[in-house]
């Protein structure tokens, strides 16, 4: 086990008192210290919306119906205050409102973004995407907690493609837990890499935890993994390459796999 001890699968309570901070919350709940700020832009691919502070990110979370359009990044966005205000901002994308758009984070990065959520799926700085572009992008620094499906770029991803990208930091989830993207049908990846802790029950990957049918290039993963004993479907790299399906051309996967072995 070395250094690292036991996988311990922890479960975090909302704390009392405190309410997510929507738009209908800021009278009757917490005040909302991250104000949502418009983009300018129109969200096409010509005019896509310009994001270069936190603000534009919330706006963007909260706003489900933009999430068919085009986004660019333009500046490096500090997101530590997500750390202590929970809630402020929630996954960009749900199983009922995909993000279907593109994301071009132009070599930028969002660093100290925190999600938790631990009793929800979905989790991630995209809960889940639908033949959806996100390129170009850092993640330094996560701090991911959801229940099912949780990554520290995507929670789950149907198609599309993950270009140039990579997270650092932490996940901790159950089921479909990787440092890019928790679960992954047909998936397009290529130029990422993860440095992140994994915790997990099963289906736990370094860079993905269970993919299907798609193909992953010139990406690796050298975090640590911590999965549950008797969960056969773990791995440094893919969690669970369902069939051998996912093409893997050109990758390293050297992260530390660990499990627990105190369970019966």
């Amino acid at each position: 086990m070395g250094i690292f001890g036991k996988l311990k699968i922890l479960i975090f309570k909302h704390a009392i008192g405190t309410k997510p901070c929507t738009s209908t919350s800021r009278t009757i709940g917490k005040p909302c210290t991250i104000v949502a700020e418009r983009p300018t832009g129109s969200g096409t691919d010509r005019d896509p919306f310009i994001l270069s502070t936190l603000g534009h990110l919330v706006w963007l979370s909260r706003n489900g119906w933009c999430w068919n359009a085009a986004f660019r990044q333009i500046k490096d966005i500090d997101a530590g205050k997500t750390r202590s205000l929970e809630g402020e901002f929630s996954p960009i994308g749900s199983s009922s409102i995909p993000f279907v758009g593109t994301y071009d984070g132009s070599g930028h990065i969002i660093s100290g973004l925190s999600i938790s959520e631990p009793e929800t799926d979905y989790q991630g700085f995209f809960g889940m995407t639908m033949n959806a572009c996100i390129c170009n992008l850092g993640l330094p620094d996560v701090n991911m907690k959801g229940l099912n499906n949780v990554g520290g770029v995507v929670g789950y991803m149907n198609g599309g493609y993950i270009r140039n990208c990579y997270a650092t930091g932490s996940v901790l989830g159950c089921y479909y837990v990787g440092g890019i993207c928790g679960k992954a049908d047909f998936p397009d990846i290529s130029d990422c890499y993860a440095t992140v802790a994994v915790n997990g029950g099963y289906f736990c990957g370094g860079l993905v935890g269970k993919s299907h049918a798609g193909i992953i290039t010139r990406s690796y993963s050298t975090g640590c993994i911590f999965s549950a004993a008797e969960s056969e479907y773990s791995g440094g790299f893919i969690g669970h390459n369902v069939g051998n399906s996912t093409v893997i051309d050109r990758d390293i996967y050297n992260s530390d796999f660990f499990t627990d072995h105190t369970k019966s």
